[in-house]
């Protein structure tokens, strides 16, 4: 499977990128041409990948704007199971709706956050549902 995600760097210049993922075993996850110091991602899904390659970019502060990358993005563990390959955007105090997004679906600058600010968002999200 091919996708185009953009990323940004820390001086706001934004550069695209073609991914390529090759489902597992050993989900695979080519970046060409590289960003960050990395081209390749092996991992058990594509939301690994994804992450492996957030952590190599937030090191470089550089960011995936990608909804995977998204503070509200969260994932179900059907979704989990069937590859990583979609989500969910929420909103406090609401449950998930049945749409997903994709994980490598483009958006905003203004829409992404680092790996810790995602799992603080999850955590908050899920408290507000009791």
């Amino acid at each position: 499977m091919e996708f185009t995600c953009r990323f940004v760097f820390n001086d706001g210049q934004v550069v695209s990128r073609k991914l390529v993922l090759s489902p597992g075993p050993g989900w695979q996850l080519q970046v060409e041409p590289e960003i960050a110091g990395e081209s390749l991602f092996v991992r058990t899904d594509a939301t690994d990948c994804l992450r492996h390659l957030r952590q190599q970019c937030e090191a470089h502060a550089v960011i995936p704007l990608c909804h995977g990358a998204r503070k509200n993005f969260v994932q179900s563990p059907m979704q989990l199971d069937c590859g990583g390959m979609a989500g969910y955007l929420v909103n406090h105090g609401q449950p998930a709706s049945e749409a997903s997004v994709p994980i490598f679906g483009d958006c905003e600058p203004d829409e992404v956050g680092s790996l810790a600010e995602q799992v603080e968002f999850k955590k908050r999200w899920l408290s507000s549902l009791r």
